[in-house]
């Protein structure tokens, strides 16, 4: 978090941990206990990178959730967003991971974390967020269900890998917020989606603008492009003035979490002496994040912050021992953020008549 501090000038809120358990990530390192225990807030991402959805939801990885719900529980009483098996549905279909695995699978860890006593969990599901209506019927497909999930993430990327390189930040956060808005009131499964009754978040955005390959298999190349393209400059300083100047267009967003990775990274291109770095500083130092840098340097604390950080579905105002310049409704909260590699995800905050939280992510895949 200092490192990050000096590079923008704006204190850290938020890390972001991927608990994998087959790269050795479920145990946290001494400097995330540290920050938590201090007040910052801990995002941590289950993962197992390797077995389907079926063999969770059968109880054949018990034991690493209950690792996983151990150290989870280990922070109390700093709450955690835990985030389990985020975009889902690039993989829903493949053997082993049919939409019965996926909800199941939630049962089976909400269940293990209850069972341990960890009760200092904030739910978030992370969708992948593609446009078309096929996406939003896939993200219906995986939607666990309102009782289950306490905050929405959704992702989007400009980026030549998946065709969206001409496309702006609000024609991309539009598509997937509009799909969602409208799906609220469907039925996901047998019950109402209701999407509409949660705060929202962006959980990784961002524009590549860097040479380095980042397509998947599930990702389908833009004609014109190799491996290595990046969206052309004036696009992507376009792209992160828009996402400051488009934030009053998209009231139900909580949240903003740049992925500074792969060929998204900005954190590799002052080197490179892009002036595109000057438009992301620009987007860090929004007036909208100025009110949460005054309550984040003033009180830097575990009563303060950590506790601070609830979820409209499980409490009406903020625990005791929170500073009175945090707005009382939980469901004011905001957030967005910063993703790099190969350290730990990290955010920073702010307060007023909404709680503005910078997640600053650095990803353990």
């Amino acid at each position: 978090p200092e490192d990050w501090y000096q590079r923008y000038g704006v204190p850290l809120h938020l890390i972001r941990h991927f608990a994998n358990r087959y790269a050795e990530k479920i145990e946290l390192p001494p400097h995330l206990r540290d920050f938590a225990r201090a007040g910052g807030i801990l995002w941590y991402n289950l993962n197992l990178k390797g077995p389907g959805w079926a063999d969770v939801a059968s109880g054949e990885h018990n034991e690493t959730i209950q690792e996983w719900a151990a150290e989870v529980a280990s922070l109390k009483p700093v709450q955690v967003l835990v985030v389990p098996f985020h975009e889902p549905e690039k993989y829903l279909g493949d053997p082993g991971f049919a939409r019965e695995d996926y909800l199941g699978l939630w049962a089976v860890i909400q269940d293990i974390f209850q069972l341990e006593g960890t009760s200092n969990v904030v739910w978030g599901m992370n969708f992948l967020g593609k446009r078309n209506a096929a996406g939003i019927g896939k993200m219906k497909e995986v939607w666990p269900g309102a009782h289950r999930v306490d905050w929405i993430f959704f992702n989007f990327f400009q980026t030549p890998c998946s065709g969206t390189h001409e496309w702006t930040f609000e024609e991309l956060c539009g598509a997937v917020y509009n799909a969602l808005e409208g799906a609220s009131d469907e039925f996901c499964g047998d019950s109402v989606c209701n999407f509409k009754s949660k705060p929202w978040g962006l959980g990784a955005f961002g524009t590549a603008s860097t040479t380095e390959p980042r397509c998947s298999d599930h990702d389908s190349f833009s004609e014109g492009f190799d491996s290595t393209g990046a969206v052309p400059l004036v696009q992507r300083v376009s792209f992160f003035q828009m996402a400051t100047a488009s934030m009053a267009s998209f009231p139900r967003l909580r949240a903003y979490v740049y992925f500074d990775n792969f060929d998204s990274a900005v954190h590799r291109l002052e080197a490179e002496n892009d002036s595109s770095l000057a438009a992301y500083r620009e987007y860090l130092r929004s007036p909208a994040f100025s009110k949460a840098d005054e309550l984040w340097l003033s009180h830097f604390s575990l009563a303060n912050f950590s506790a601070a950080f609830t979820s409209p579905s499980t409490s009406t105002s903020m625990p005791t021992g929170s500073p009175a310049a945090i707005d009382s409704k939980p469901d004011a909260l905001n957030m967005r953020g910063d993703s790099q590699r190969p350290a730990t995800s990290y955010s920073r905050a702010c307060a007023g008549s909404s709680l503005v939280l910078l997640l600053v992510a650095a990803f353990h895949c």
